[in-house]
């Protein structure tokens, strides 16, 4: 076609005012004649490349078409994927349009312009994903309304979702029968007389954000769940929720200081625990909850305004975990103290006999003087160890610190920088030694 193109560009020869003959030169048609001759060559090529696109399976172009969904992506029907799909040509639209699944999900933010031309696009898609399950982000904040105004109509439909409720009350008078996985946001009142322990029979996982001092007592079903995390909740609810959870297997806790009221025991079945935010709430949890399976603990992130702030807050907190560890008879395998860890506090902790078989520890050292004496220490008492992750080295403790992991004795170690300890997999559960040092550069940064 380029050929073509510059033949027919040739032939735009100047006009001479003295010849009566304004044609084309004959060499000119020749190049005219040749370009279309191979643009004609190169045409059953093209068409060959055409039909072994069509000649896909429908299945094998679906998957293909999957793996250009991005879940995260914001509702935009000029950049989502099976908006653009459809459009490709007429064989990847019949595809498209004909594959509900690639319409299902939704994610559709408080900041989101809600004008009728978006909710108008919105309810195109829903119609396109038919009757397949829905996976949904929705808001009802301001014109958000408008939206949930269309989904919950098909909540029967509803398999995954997190939803930020306003001041919406119609949420917790609907049926949810397949929804498995529930987010939920509100820092407004809950209807005290809301009940969804029989609208949700499919619900396993749940994470509630909410400030609320008190939550009705049959919101949820607490007793089917396997998944419970709760963020802005009050030691008090925190408590009589894990005394419900007879099936959970893991529980988060990012707790608020505020509403105080009686504490009562607990005890749950949950393998992992993790509590952060506040440190009076994380007290009160391992002061009062029994946990005879657990193998995972999580101490992190916590709000120093939350007591005093030379560290005896902390100090106090940490102090109840051989306590709790006895208390419920466990056998931890994983710990992470990812806050401010004086060596005595940590010395304690390790003290504990629950603590023996540990495969994973994970500490953060800004606050430790000798690490490398300590880290001898802890080696020599945690043999089955595989993996220590050290965050916030000081730079000029790194050499004592990687001294004192060669030398231990009977262990071979493999000494590891990571400033970035998002994605580190899991426990490489060997006899070997794995050190991860971390946050180096950015510990100098803060200094």
């Amino acid at each position: 076609m380029t050929a073509l193109y510059d033949s027919k560009r040739q032939c735009r020869v100047p006009l001479d005012g003295d010849s009566p003959d304004a044609s084309p030169s004959s060499e000119s048609k020749f190049n005219v004649q040749r370009a279309c001759i191979s643009s004609n060559a190169q045409t059953p090529v093209l068409a060959t490349r055409r039909d072994a696109l069509h000649r896909l399976p429908t299945e094998l172009l679906v998957e293909i078409f999957q793996h250009f969904l991005d879940p995260a992506a914001h509702f935009n029907p000029r950049s989502n994927a099976p908006w653009l799909l459809s459009h490709v040509c007429r064989h990847w639209r019949s595809v498209a349009l004909g594959s509900p699944r690639l319409w299902r999900r939704f994610v559709l933010p408080d900041d989101l312009q809600y004008f009728k031309p978006t909710i108008d696009l919105v309810a195109v898609q829903l119609e396109r994903a038919r009757n397949i399950p829905l996976s949904l982000h929705l808001s009802d904040v301001g014109l958000g309304q408008k939206i949930l105004d269309l989904f919950l109509p098909v909540s029967a439909r509803w398999e995954d979702a997190e939803v930020i409720l306003d001041t919406s009350n119609r949420f917790f008078l609907t049926n949810f029968p397949v929804l498995w996985k529930l987010v939920l946001e509100t820092i407004w009142d809950i209807p005290a007389s809301a009940k969804m322990v029989d609208s949700l029979p499919a619900l396993r996982h749940l994470e509630l954000r909410t400030s609320l001092d008190r939550l009705p007592p049959l919101l949820f079903p607490w007793s089917q769940l396997t998944v419970c995390s709760l963020s802005g909740a009050t030691a008090v609810n925190a408590l009589r929720i894990l005394s419900q959870l007879s099936a959970a297997t893991e529980f988060s806790l990012a707790g608020s200081r505020r509403g105080m009221g009686t504490l009562v025991k607990a005890e749950a079945p949950i393998t992992t625990l993790a509590l952060t935010n506040s440190l009076s709430a994380a007290t009160h949890i391992l002061n009062h909850l029994t946990a005879p399976n657990l193998d995972t603990l999580t101490l992190e992130d916590f709000d120093f305004w939350d007591g005093s702030s030379d560290g005896t807050a902390l100090s106090a907190m940490l102090a109840r975990v051989p306590p709790f560890l006895e208390r419920s008879s466990c056998l931890l395998r994983r710990i992470t103290i990812n806050c401010a860890i004086a060596g005595a506090d940590l010395f304690c902790i390790l003290e504990s006999p629950y603590v023996q078989g540990i495969v994973h520890l994970d500490l953060n050292v800004r606050q430790m003087k000798v690490p490398g004496l300590w880290v001898t220490t802890v080696t020599s008492r945690l043999p089955n160890l595989g993996i220590l992750i050290l965050r916030e080295c000081r730079q000029n403790l790194l050499s004592q610190l990687e001294e004192a992991v060669r030398s231990t004795p009977g262990r071979k170690s493999a000494i590891r920088r990571a400033p970035d300890l998002f994605d580190l997999g899991a426990p490489k559960e060997h006899s070997d030694l794995e050190v991860i040092i971390s946050d180096v550069n950015k510990y100098n940064r803060s200094l």
